[in-house]
């Protein structure tokens, strides 16, 4: 994104919608395409930090399309506050291979590493799911307590930029580590419902 701006700026390309513009001529498919293969170890991954840099990720898409104050949410999609580290966030980092494991032996599945994937047709969102395969996005959520996870918005932006019509959204249970248990959820693509989303958070990062 900062040699986009970069390069914009050079071409008098200032204004909101006209750096869109350029950033869809800019991004070719075949160049996403490198960009998702050379960010498959995600956090550890440098270049997966930068190409985050300013754009609005399928993790924090639902927050944003209801946020309506400035502050430490735009400083997270442009980079100025260090990323999250709950400790929720720190557990399922750490579970999140033994996770994988469980939901592909339950459902006969071979999951593959994913790194971030850009779409020319959507350049201010990325997103990067915790897995892939040949029919779904996987998405692992590793909560302390038992509540219901009900946003599944994120595995819909993946399932678009991936092409997927389906997606799977898991749930570790908090005493994972002793019993095992994971419940996995089929989600379908409903383009609609969030393309609405999307249009309201880009309307929060053209403003901010």
């Amino acid at each position: 994104m900062h040699q986009i701006a970069l390069a914009a700026t050079s071409q008098n390309r200032h204004e909101c919608a006209d750096f869109i513009s350029f950033m869809k001529e800019v991004m070719s498919t075949e160049l996403c395409s490198k960009f998702e293969i050379c960010t498959r170890s995600q956090s550890d991954s440098s270049e997966w930090h930068e190409l985050r840099y300013g754009r609005i990720t399928a993790s924090i898409l639902y927050e944003t399309s209801r946020c309506k104050t400035t502050g430490s949410l735009t400083e997270r999609i442009l980079g100025a506050s260090q990323p999250l580290q709950t400790e929720a966030i720190k557990r399922g980092k750490m579970l999140e291979a033994e996770v994988l494991k469980v939901v592909a032996a339950t459902k006969k599945i071979k999951i593959n590493k994913a790194g971030l994937f850009l779409n020319p047709a959507y350049p201010i969102f990325g997103a990067s799911p915790d897995g892939i395969t040949d029919n779904y996005v996987i998405e692992i959520k590793c909560p302390f307590k038992e509540k219901t996870v009900e946003n599944y918005i994120s595995v819909q932006l993946q399932m678009l930029f991936i092409n997927k019509k389906k997606g799977l959204f898991c749930v570790a249970s908090p005493s994972f580590e002793q019993n095992k248990q994971v419940t996995i959820t089929e989600v379908e693509l409903n383009r609609e419902e969030l393309e609405d989303v999307m249009d309201i958070a880009a309307e929060f990062w053209k403003s901010h």
